[in-house]
């Protein structure tokens, strides 16, 4: 599951940075399948409990092409704050520049030809829309 993670050496706790890919592992069969459903149970699932805003930036972030390398990026940095109060204020115009500056720091020059602001507003967008319900 360190794919899909990672443990916090300061608070301890299992931070989940592919959503999807620990729930789909948490629905094979066999012991990697008991072993997802372990950590998805008992880890990700009382961590989205404790900070919804932070849990919904996560996917946001997972969305887009190398969430995974910007969502590390932010860890730690003022910056993480800021974008989360800019999705939960929806304004997205600021999360769109905050990840595409984040970006431009952290990807390589062909990692960066897939971030743009279309591939960011998509990915908002689409969560947005699927959280819509719940």
């Amino acid at each position: 599951m360190e794919e899909e993670g990672h443990i916090d050496p300061t608070t301890k706790q299992y931070i989940p940075t592919d959503f999807v890919a620990i729930k789909a592992k948490s629905e094979i069969p066999g012991e990697e399948g008991l072993a997802g459903k372990f950590v998805f149970d008992n880890y990700v699932i009382p961590s989205m409990t404790r900070d919804l805003t932070k849990y919904a930036t996560c996917i946001v972030v997972n969305s887009l092409p190398f969430g995974g390398v910007i969502w590390d990026a932010l860890q730690g940095e003022n910056a993480m704050q800021i974008l989360i109060n800019a999705l939960a204020s929806k304004d997205y115009d600021k999360a769109v520049d905050i990840l595409l500056e984040k970006a431009k720091k952290t990807l390589s020059s062909s990692q960066l030809l897939e971030f743009n602001v279309a591939t960011i507003a998509a990915g908002i967008a689409i969560n947005a829309i699927s959280c819509w319900g719940n």
